[in-house]
This record gives structure tokens, C-alpha cells and sequence, in this order.
């Protein structure tokens, strides 16, 4: 576990009882209601432009799949088959970016495709596929591996920079690839994630082994701002102590703000726990969250909210015990309201949070996993929740409507 100690934390929860900068969001009410699982449609395996290859799925590494949704479309990128798949909400293939060295070409090939076509593919030799993202343009933007030749490596901490990120416009022409200062620039480390703002601008997340990276780029491909958030949170690398009730965190994830240069940054504060007999540090134990806003531009942290934590209760003949347990920040969309998600007993837990913390749902997701070999949820910038969810014999999209619960909130 990647733990780190924070004095800005400890500056923030002072804050919090003296009426600072920290505002605590509103809590929920104990009865949660329940959304059912809804499937759009089913995709099958195989090596057809409209199926899915996962026929790796049984090694070890990273998800062979990663999903994207805007305006009611469906991206998916099959890392095992090279290509990326844009679906409507009906299952039918509209769009296909694929490897014409390990997928047959489709039907509706055509390398003088026109643009006013309904469906278009476009052959293209990517290598190791990853994270997508689409903007309103329709302009997709695919992360990709480069050859091991033209691969560095940092030599101060190990981290290997082996990513560049693909664009393409909306007829599918690709227009180049995006480094660390832009088109052309010198690779990036492993992409953990692809976003576009409703800007048009494009943020890369990063993970090295010093830490969290985030770039942040114009509509036009040039660099806005690049930010280390250890330095922004003042990190001390985290090292077991006999000192009981020492406060750490992590950065758990970070999402940018749909109109503004802003960046969501979630951390997770635990507390060190030590034996009752001897005093010795025995362990750290979850304490709660939070979610702290970055100015892009001028790199100031601005204001921290506190996140409220999944209840989750465990009853034996004896007693019953109540456990903290962290979201996971999945998302915003375009409204500014920000998801959560947890896996929980039967399925998962959402909490949806206004960007201020005014205003917060709880919704529990039924959903039974034990089927499942890898699910993949993906909030759209509308506010529907998907998830691709990978099964033994085929795949299918699932969606719920939570933009509509968001919309029904707003008008009351």
C-alpha cells in the first residue's frame, strides 16, 4: 500500500474545527434506495468487428478492456485485439479504429471513407492499447504503448515513460500523437486515465513511482500545465512508526473540473493503530476523506470538503459491528455533480455529491458479481452510469439512469 503523510491534511482538519477552509458535506439519510441493474446490450467474443477478445483474461496484468461514454455512445478499447469500438445505445457498431494485423477488415471498410458516412473504420497500427477518451468533437483519443527502443526510463526512481496518446478528428483521420509538452512530446509514464472537459481540452493522468502526474492540454494540443500532486500536498514518503496516532494519506484519485481549469483531488486519511498491551504500532486504520480542488493554472489549492464514508455493517450471534469503508471517486459530469463508488455486498454503493458538498445521494447498485470476470464502470459527462461487465460466455453494457435522479433533485 502506497501510503504517504500529509501536513496539509493535518493543516485541513484543525481547519475544520476552527470554521476554516474545510467544509464537511451534509449527511444522508440511513435508508438507501436501491437501482437495479438495466442491460442495453450484449457483446459477444471473437474476432469480428463487433466482438470482444478477451481470451487472455486468464493471465495476469492489466484489464484487457477500457470504456468510455458521451452523448449516449459507447467506446470501448480491446486491448487484446488492437482496436477501439464506438457502439449506440441499441449495440449497433458505428465506429471502428482497428489493427488490420490481427483483426480481419470489415464490410464497411473503405479507405476513401467518406464523411458523411453513418458508420466509418480506420485501420491504424496500434501496438498496446489502453485508456480512451472522447470529446464533443467526436475527436477520440487513444493511449497507446510505444516500442521498448524508444522508451525511457528515469533513472532517479525507476519509472519507465512507454505511453503516448493517439488523436484522431471526427472523420477519423488520425492528426498526431500527444507527448508530455504536446504533439510530438517525449512519452509519457503508465496512463491511469483519459479525460476531456466540455472545453474540448484533454488531461492525462499519471502514475510514476515518485507519485501522481496530471497534464493538462489545450483544445489544440499545447500544454496548459503539468503538476506533481506530492508537491502540491507537501508529501513525506511514508515510513512505519512506533509513535501512536500518527495521521496519513494517499492520493486516491483525481478528476478535472467539466468547464473550469480545476482538478478534483480525493485522499483517504488513515490513523495509526498500536498493540493495547505493548504500545507498538500494530497497523493503520481507515479514518475518512477528502476531496480537494486545484486551481490548473495558478497550482493553489483552494478549498478541501469532507467526503462522507460507506457504512458497512457485519452482525454475528454476538454483536454487530459497523465498518468505515472509503468510495472510490469514480467521476463529474457536466452539472458539477461528482460520483462514488464502493463495492458492497450485494453490488455497489454510489454516492453522488454536489461539487460543493451541499448536496449528497446514496444509492445502492443490486448487482450480483459472482459471475462476473471484470466489470469496468464509466460515468458519461450526462450523468448515466455504465459499466461494461465481462462474463464467461459474453460481455454486456449496463446503464442507470442517475442523471434523471440528479434532474428530479434540481427541480425540487
Amino acid at each position: 500500500m502506497n501510503i504517504k503523510y500529509s501536513k496539509f491534511v493535518l493543516k485541513s482538519l484543525l481547519l475544520i474545527l476552527s470554521g476554516g477552509m474545510v467544509f464537511t458535506a451534509c449527511q444522508e439519510n440511513k435508508a438507501v434506495p436501491t437501482m437495479d441493474e438495466y442491460e442495453t446490450f450484449k457483446i459477444n467474443y471473437g474476432n469480428f468487428e463487433d466482438e470482444l477478445n478477451l481470451f487472455d483474461m486468464a493471465e495476469i496484468g492489466e484489464i484487457p478492456a477500457g470504456t468510455y461514454m458521451r452523448d449516449g455512445f459507447f467506446y470501448i478499447s480491446n486491448t487484446e485485439s488492437k482496436k477501439v469500438m464506438g457502439f449506440n445505445s441499441y449495440g449497433d457498431l458505428l465506429t471502428l479504429y482497428f489493427n488490420d494485423e490481427t483483426n480481419p477488415r470489415p464490410s464497411f471498410f473503405d479507405d476513401d471513407f467518406a464523411a458523411v458516412s453513418t458508420r466509418k473504420a480506420v485501420a491504424y497500427p496500434f501496438n498496446q492499447i489502453s485508456e480512451i477518451a472522447v470529446d464533443s468533437r467526436k475527436y477520440i483519443y487513444v493511449a497507446d504503448k510505444i516500442s521498448v527502443d524508444r522508451q525511457e526510463v528515469n533513472d532517479d526512481d525507476g519509472t519507465i515513460y512507454s505511453q503516448m496518446v493517439l488523436r484522431f478528428d471526427s472523420n477519423g483521420r488520425y492528426t498526431g500523437y500527444l507527448g508530455q509538452q504536446g504533439f510530438g512530446g517525449t512519452p509519457f509514464p503508465f496512463i491511469k486515465k483519459l479525460y476531456t472537459t466540455t472545453n474540448k481540452e484533454l488531461v492525462v493522468l499519471c502514475e510514476t513511482a515518485s507519485g501522481s502526474q496530471v497534464f493538462w492540454f489545450t483544445e489544440d494540443g499545447n500544454l496548459v500545465k503539468k503538476i506533481n500532486l506530492e508537491e502540491v500536498f507537501d508529501y513525506n514518503i511514508y515510513q512505519p512508526k512506533t509513535a501512536v496516532n500518527d495521521m496519513w494519506q494517499a492520493i486516491q484519485g483525481a478528476v478535472p473540473d467539466p468547464s473550469q481549469r480545476k482538478l478534483y483531488v480525493m485522499v483517504d486519511v488513515v490513523i495509526s493503530s498500536a498493540d493495547e498491551t505493548n504500545g507498538v504500532h500494530a497497523g493503520i486504520n481507515y479514518l475518512e476523506s477528502y476531496l480537494f480542488t486545484i486551481d490548473i493554472e495558478s497550482g493553489v489549492t483552494e478549498k478541501g470538503i469532507q467526503v462522507p464514508s460507506y457504512q458497512d455493517s457485519v452482525s454475528t450471534s454476538y454483536a454487530t459491528q459497523n465498518t468505515s469503508i472509503p468510495y472510490q471517486l469514480l467521476g463529474i459530469t457536466d452539472s458539477g455533480w461528482i460520483f462514488f463508488l464502493v463495492s458492497a455486498e450485494k453490488g455497489f454503493g454510489l454516492l453522488m455529491m454536489e461539487s460543493d458538498g451541499q448536496r449528497t445521494l446514496r444509492r445502492t447498485i443490486n448487482m450480483d458479481r459472482k459471475d462476473s470476470l471484470f466489470y469496468n464502470f464509466c460515468l458519461g459527462n450526462s450523468g448515466i452510469l455504465s459499466m461494461l461487465n465481462a462474463k464467461e460466455n459474453y460481455a454486456e453494457i449496463c446503464w442507470w439512469r442517475t442523471d434523471s435522479i440528479i434532474q428530479s433533485v434540481l427541480q425540487n
